[in-house]
């Protein structure tokens, strides 16, 4: 323990002192060589706050990546992204497929996308909260911006935004005949593609913006038949389809009217399965009785991309959403109404448990709309001094989780024992909340912010549990219904010293909300939990320093994490044991993120990113096998990124621009136990893009390499050696490289 101290104490010296030179000295001694010449940061406009303004006076930890940015570091989805942002992890879920979304900010999420429970971060797509962790790890095809907001945002954004939040934000339709091809190739065959093209139908008045984007490529694992060696099929692959279309009218000279559309289709076989360790609990032990060759280590491979699995192997989703935005701007103050409706299919399955035998084989159909409705009154008051927004907002879903899990089918044939289930779930979610924050001006630099904002859930659940073969009952057609209301909010000081350097102090609260075991196989497991709530305190500084050539930014925080929900164990009659989900544990979490951008010559930017998360739990029921000593799941203590981008001119014929990325990230405990098979090792990510961009811009041409160290890293695992003998991870994508072509017009 006294090594990891001093080991963290020389990360941070190191980073401080790194940070004092490159703050404070370098640029300082470019400037004196650079004279006048231009080569500033340039400034980043976000909508944390629910209006447009600079994020150097935003008293909140917000990570902005531009559409220009994401193209640079050859990302393409918000899975990818996750990697190289501090305090940030995006992992999906190894049952449901390549589109899902298990979002930890702060340590702060949810692993579990089942319908009993609710994420932990927020995800909005031009204002529209998504309900679900299914079909969220959305492609970057045509997004104008993406915004990381850490910490809980319990006012502006308010559900189930206790970790915090992320803002996708589209770009929208101009007033120029412009668009963009692009045309991809790279490793295992890729062929990616896309198209954007932006038409003014009534310059000045109506204007429309359709995005089409294409990704297809091979699997990177596959799986094997074990007699014969021949190939069964792939795993991890990429097969999808997304569009978006955006009319933006104006229809008067205070009405704007804003249509969107988006959906989603991808066709893909599941996640790069990899069984690491076998054991023989007492179901394998009679499974062996009757199987030759044995369920065990016989079915180990060599590869952390193959497998032995010959059963379920896909992952098909199909979503889309259509959304109205109408603003009303009346001077002093404008009203919002942002009205969505969606709809997701999603059909998973899964055989894990790398052998030929099914130990366990799953199927999920999952089905979810939702519609919401929001109004926002915002406005200017006391002499411009008070700004203010306020609102209400709406939400309701119905879904359908349906499928089924086979047990051990060998010992059904064999003994005729029937474990396996089907567990159909019906949901009925409504919300309501209404809200306001306002930020008054005390003088020319000091400010002050206050928000509150009201939110009631109702949760209704219908299920029923019988077996798949049989057909007998376990549990029979029930149906439970709960309601929660919470009061959230924000209080925060903002110093301005000068028009270069801000400071902050806030303290917020936030709240996930509670749920029904929908999972438990009797009447006295299917009973409510109760919501998370989470107070954080924070400080944090904003600086553009050195003529605007040194942005540095920093935030520290500390957070009290009360009612953590988790599934526990508890005897029932006759010491039967129960499964229940409850609200089992209590934390508190500090850390900081800083954030540093540095131009010290033309052409040139180096950036660099940490982020601390110290995790303790300070309070745990033991039935959850969580203690005290226990990590967080899916929270590395650091995570650091480094990037550096040069453009030198070409002759006459444009510039030619090189980047590289750097991400590390510390240990990663991919269950809540802590297993030690599926822990991630701390692991390093380089990419590395060089473009050439001619001159006036038409044309770019760019080759990258992704994962340049070819880095064998895990996105999710789980132990089942006690129940069904095996342990078994999922892994990320290895080294690959790719050319593209864009043409602009």
């Amino acid at each position: 323990m006294k090594n990891d101290a001093s080991r963290s104490t020389l990360r941070v010296t190191f980073f401080l002192v790194l940070s004092y030179i490159l703050v404070f000295q370098i640029p300082v001694a470019v400037a004196q060589e650079a004279g006048e010449e231009d080569f500033l940061i340039e400034e980043v406009i976000v909508s944390a706050r629910k209006r447009e303004e600079s994020l150097q006076e935003v008293p909140i930890s917000v990570a902005a990546f531009s559409a220009d940015s994401i193209k640079a570091m050859s990302l393409t989805n918000l899975k990818e992204l996750g990697q190289f942002t501090p305090n940030l992890t995006f992992f999906n879920h190894g049952q449901t497929g390549g589109t899902s979304a298990v979002v930890f900010i702060r340590g702060v999420g949810q692993v579990d996308p089942g319908y009993s429970w609710d994420p932990g971060v927020g995800i909005y797509l031009d204002g529209v909260y998504l309900g679900r962790m299914q079909g969220n790890n959305m492609d970057l095809g045509d997004l104008e911006q993406v915004e990381v907001l850490r910490g809980p945002q319990g006012t502006l954004y308010g559900k189930n935004t206790i970790g915090g939040a992320i803002n996708l934000i589209s770009t929208k339709p101009t007033d120029e005949l412009e668009g963009f091809v692009e045309l991809t190739i790279g490793d295992y065959d890729r062929r990616d593609a896309r198209a954007s093209l932006n038409l003014p139908l009534v310059p000045g008045i109506l204007a429309a913006r359709v995005t089409a984007v294409t990704r297809n490529r091979d699997g990177f694992g596959s799986r094997f038949d074990y007699f014969s060696g021949d190939k069964i099929d792939q795993m991890g692959d990429r097969d999808s389809f997304s569009a978006r279309a955006l009319i933006d009218w104006k229809a008067s000279d205070n009405v704007n009217v804003l249509l969107s559309f988006d959906g989603t289709r991808s066709r893909e076989f599941g996640p790069v399965r990899k069984v690491v360790q076998y054991n023989e609990p007492l179901l394998a032990f009679l499974l062996n009785m009757f199987v030759e060759p044995d369920y065990g280590d016989a079915f180990l491979t060599d590869s952390d991309f193959t497998s032995y699995s010959n059963e379920l192997n896909v992952n098909n989703v199909d979503l889309w959403g259509v959304g109205l935005t109408v603003d009303w701007d009346f001077g002093d103050w404008a009203l919002k109404s942002i009205t969505s409706y969606r709809d997701m299919d999603v059909l998973s399955g899964v055989d894990p448990d790398g052998s030929i035998y099914t130990v366990i084989n799953q199927q999920d159909e999952m089905t979810q709309d939702q519609f919401s409705q929001e109004f926002q009154f915002s406005g200017l008051a006391f002499d411009q001094r008070l700004n203010w927004v306020t609102g209400l907002y709406y939400f309701e879903e119905d879904g359908l989780s349906g499928g089924f899990v086979d047990v051990y089918e060998e010992l059904y044939t064999f003994i005729g024992l029937d474990i396996g289930y089907v567990l159909p779930i019906w949901i009925d979610n409504k919300s309501y909340s209404a809200f306001g924050q306002g930020t008054f001006a005390l003088s020319d630099q000091l400010s002050i912010t206050a928000g509150l904002r009201y939110t009631r859930d109702k949760k209704g659940v219908t299920r029923e549990q019988y077996r798949h073969h049989s057909g007998v009952v376990i549990s029979p057609l029930e149906t439970a219904s709960d309601s929660w209301s919470a009061v959230t909010g924000r209080l925060g000081i903002e110093y301005q010293w000068n028009e270069d350097v801000m400071t902050y102090a806030s303290v917020a609260r936030g709240y996930k909300g509670g749920g029904i075991n929908a999972r438990g196989s009797n009447a006295k497991e299917f009973v409510p939990f109760d919501p998370e709530y989470l107070w954080t305190y924070e400080i944090g500084l904003r600086s553009d320093l050195v003529d605007d050539r040194v942005r540095f930014n920093t935030s520290v925080y500390y957070s009290d994490y009360d009612d953590i929900q988790f599934s526990v164990i508890v005897a029932g009659e006759d010491a039967v044991p129960l499964f229940l989900v409850a609200n089992a544990a209590k934390a508190q979490i500090q850390g900081f993120e800083a954030e540093l951008i540095v131009a010290p010559t033309q052409g040139m930017l180096l950036s660099a990113g940490v982020g601390l998360i110290d995790a303790k739990y300070t309070n745990a029921d033991p039935s959850t096998g969580i203690t005290e000593e226990s990590k967080f799941v899916k929270t590395p203590k650091w995570s650091v990124n480094l990037a550096a981008e040069y453009a030198i001119p070409v002759g006459g014929f444009g510039d030619l621009v090189g980047r590289v990325d750097w991400a590390y990230k510390t240990k990663i405990y991919h269950d809540a136990a802590n297993s030690p098979i599926v822990v991630q090792e701390p692991y390093g990510l380089l990419n590395a893009n060089l473009s050439l961009a001619e001159g006036n811009g038409k044309w770019v041409l760019s080759a990258f390499v992704t994962n340049l160290m070819d880095e064998h890293y895990i996105l999710a695992g789980t132990d089942f050696l006690p129940s069904l003998g095996f342990a078994e991870v999922q892994y990320a994508r290895p080294r690959e490289w790719g050319l593209s072509v864009q043409y602009n017009f």
